[in-house]
């Protein structure tokens, strides 16, 4: 019934917009979803594969507009990066102590973290 029901769908959007577009089974969703990682539930399937094809038959609509008369672009200028000076805006230590107060574990002045990578933990 899915099928048939799609068939007619395809046949109407062809009539109605002149443009014929691929449908999405049912398979082709499933095996998306498996890619994607993605768990389908009852009739999501389904539901998907309609407005996928939907969404196809809207890009492919769109990709067949062509513009008439003038056609404005907009102009970039130059690229450059904003930079700014490269000085030090507060007095350097000024917050070390109240960060390394506010950590778990502290060694000195470096904070303490576990070891994630390679080797032991400690």
């Amino acid at each position: 019934m899915y099928d048939s029901l799609m068939y007619e769908w395809s046949r109407w959007y062809s009539v109605v917009f002149g443009a014929s577009i691929a449908l999405m089974k049912k398979e082709d969703i499933e095996h998306l979803a498996t890619l994607a990682r993605i768990e389908l539930r009852g009739g999501e399937a389904e539901d998907l594969a309609t407005d996928i094809t939907s969404i196809i038959g809207y890009v492919s609509d769109i990709e067949t507009i062509t513009a008439d008369g003038d056609v404005t672009t907009k102009k970039v200028g130059a690229r450059y990066n904003v930079m700014r000076d490269d000085d030090t805006p507060y007095e350097p230590g000024a917050y070390t102590e109240d960060i390394l107060e506010a950590a778990p574990k502290r060694n000195g002045q470096y904070i303490e973290v576990k070891k994630i990578l390679g080797g032991d933990s400690q």
